[in-house]
Formats: structure tokens, sequence, C-alpha cells
């Protein structure tokens, strides 16, 4: 019985780490130093993307091509110069721009046009699928005024998301297609702790 209950915790846990709004915890020092550094600056990258700093250090990303941009508020520093971001989203908005096939990120670096037209994924395979509210995050780093990007994730959560795509589709990378029975619902949403510091990527240079 006890060990029913611990894992029913276990799975409730789960659950709310990627369904409720994250605390934030920017009182520190770090947090200020972060918020001095890159407050009301901007930067291009190499994709014509824009990363708009507020006066608060909450970034608006503005993706070449879209007018409408994402607002990702600064949750917490995970070490002195490596800022974690998040962002309010709906899980099949999450599931279709995170899928191989519809990697955002790739269609852009190799200059294809992203239309939602595109995205064939019918996600009413299932009549139990809950498009709920989670949160993505990023990692940014400064160092020497300059920008740096962790937009991917860890070898763990990697892991976690190929045993899903094995289970519940077939083929790999941009040729993988999900099986009809697929279980939306327990597809992996990554937490702030899955983040890549260990892989960041230069964006440019902040600029007033």
């Amino acid at each position: 019985m006890k060990i029913q209950t611990l894992l029913l915790l276990l799975i409730l846990f789960v659950i709310s780490s990627c369904t409720t709004p994250p605390k934030k915890d920017i009182n520190n020092e770090a947090a200020q130093m972060w918020i001095e550094e890159s407050k009301n600056k901007i930067v291009m990258d190499n994709f014509q993307n824009i990363y708009k700093f507020d006066k608060n250090s909450n970034i608006d990303i503005i993706i070449y091509g879209y007018s409408n941009p994402t607002k990702y508020n600064l949750l917490k520093m995970s070490e002195k110069n490596k800022a974690v971001y998040y962002t309010k989203t709906k899980r099949q908005s999450f599931i279709l721009s995170s899928l191989p096939t519809f990697n955002l990120y790739n269609l852009l670096e190799s200059k294809k046009v992203y239309d939602p037209m595109y995205l064939t994924v019918d996600f009413n395979y299932r009549g139990d699928f809950k498009n709920n509210t989670v949160y993505r995050f990023k990692g940014f780093v400064i160092e020497n005024g300059k920008l740096y990007i962790a937009n991917n994730y860890n070898k763990y959560y990697m892991e976690k998301l190929e045993n899903w795509l094995n289970k519940n589709g077939y083929g790999k990378d941009s040729y993988w297609k999900p099986y009809n029975g697929a279980n939306w619902n327990e597809y992996p949403i990554p937490t702030e702790d899955d983040i890549d510091w260990d892989n960041v990527f230069l964006l440019g240079k902040l600029e007033k």
C-alpha cells in the first residue's frame, strides 16, 4: 500500500511540475546583476530573430517572419551568469513545435517557411487528449556582453523523449510518424532541470 501511495505521489508531482506556474526566485544578487546587465537591451541573431529585454529583463522573442512576440519571464539563476526563463503555452502547441518532423528551429535554420498548414498530426486520435497549459523553459548565458542560449535539453530528457517516440510511433528524426493509438498525454514535457547547460550557442552582442 505504501509503494502504491508513493507511486501516486510521484506521478502527481511530475504532472504538477509541468502544469503549475513556476515559482520565481530573482531577489538574489546574481539575479540583480543579470537584470542590470541585460535590461532594456536587444540582440538579433544570424537568422534575424530578435531577443528584446524589458526593464525587468523579461524577454520578447520575435521569430523572423512573425509579428507577435513570445514573452519569456525571468525565473531564476541556475548559476552566476546562467538565467532560466519560462513561458506559458498549450500542450498541443508544445508537442507540435517539439516533434522532430516539425522542429521550428530546424526549419528556420534551413531557411524553410514555417507554415502551420504543414502540421498534419491529428491530435484527435484519442478523445481524452489534454490540451492543458504547460511551461516551456529556456536557458540564457551572458559572457563578455554577449548572449548565448541553451536551447536544447540534456541527455536524461532526450532518453525519455526517445522512449516515448519508440513506444508511440515509428521511423527516426524527421521521418518519425505517430501510431493511431499514440498516447499524447504521456508526451514528456521538459522541466527547468532538463536544460542542457553544456551546449550553448551564440545569439549575438547585447545592444542598447
